[in-house]
């Protein structure tokens, strides 16, 4: 393509029709690709000059009917365009590479935490510590209704095996086995692959068995689940935009984009500050109801509820004999 030796009369034969908006932005392309040292673009590499060309092109629709004669010639306005088409792509990059640097940070504290929590050797009742809180005792119901839970027992070992009973239903030695169970149920949303297979070999109960109730009690609260994730990626957007803006109100050299950078700040610094308050609010994490475990599991309401109100006795007297 030949270009013009002098571009300020592209803007007339693209107002008169003798040539289209697009041939003109072609133009202007090769214009600065054959001469980058008019527009300010010789000290940057090839990449960077084709992303602010790209830019250009993307805005070209409005390059020629934004240009007043009456104001300049078409080359200044053009490498004014170009000016600042610069300052946005250099812009971006800055953005990009911070929001780079910090993920790349956050993910290293994150995969330390994670070492630190995974490689801990816990025992398997170190579940307890995922004990909700009781029930009160006028919530509990003051008689079983055996005629009702037969009913549910005999339907449900007719599809599968019932867990109370492979551990001995009523034994009163294998009472920390049903805590333990019970607990790890209550805690389904947060238990590990290790931990399965501890309670699997601590209870007698097939893995696979366990697994499928605790997949079950956790297609039960995805609601839950998804509510609590929305919040934790809420937060850790706004830790990222306060990290961000922290940098950028540290190399501000004018006052007032500083005083506007410190009310940005503010702002997400309150998010983020809010969204920790919440996160920290126990009932905020998802965990399985006791009518929802007592149904799991074939046994009444009533009877999960003791179990986790007398799991810190049970646990303690485990622990003596052992």
């Amino acid at each position: 393509m030949k270009v013009p030796e002098n571009l300020n009369t592209l803007a007339i034969l693209v107002n008169l029709g003798k040539i289209t908006p697009k041939e003109g932005l072609n133009r202007i392309a090769a214009d600065v690709l054959e001469h980058p040292f008019n527009y300010g673009l010789h000290q940057f590499d090839e990449e960077f000059q084709s992303e602010v060309i790209l830019g250009l092109l993307q805005k070209g629709q409005n390059l020629f009917k934004r240009y007043d004669p009456a104001q300049g010639q078409f080359k200044t306005y053009l490498c004014t365009l170009i000016r600042y088409q610069i300052k946005e792509v250099l812009r971006t990059n800055h953005k990009k590479e911070l929001n780079e640097k910090h993920i790349a940070i956050m993910s290293m504290l994150d995969y330390e935490n994670s070492m630190a929590k995974y490689n801990a050797e816990e025992p398997v009742f170190a579940l307890s510590d995922f004990k909700p809180h009781p029930l009160n005792p006028t919530e509990k119901v003051p008689f079983r209704d055996n005629h009702t839970l037969q009913s549910y027992i005999t339907k449900k070992n007719n599809e599968e095996l019932d867990c109370i009973k492979l551990m001995g239903k009523y034994r009163k030695k294998n009472q920390i086995k049903k805590t333990a169970l019970i607990l790890a149920l209550k805690s389904c949303c947060y238990i590990t692959d290790s931990h399965i297979d501890n309670l699997s070999e601590f209870c007698g109960i097939p893995k696979e068995k366990i697994i499928s109730l605790v997949e079950e009690l956790k297609d039960s609260l995805e609601m839950r689940r998804m509510k609590l994730k929305k919040i934790q990626n809420s937060r850790d957007r706004a830790f990222l935009l306060k990290r961000n803006l922290e940098e950028e109100i540290n190399n501000a050299s004018d006052s007032k984009k500083e005083d506007r950078l410190v009310k940005f700040y503010d702002l997400h610094k309150k998010h983020w500050t809010m969204r920790n308050s919440q996160l920290q609010n126990k009932n905020c994490y998802p965990s399985p109801t006791n009518k929802k475990i007592a149904e799991v599991l074939g046994i009444c309401e009533r009877q999960v509820g003791n179990y986790l109100q007398n799991a810190d006795e049970v646990i303690e007297e485990f622990l003596k004999k052992e």
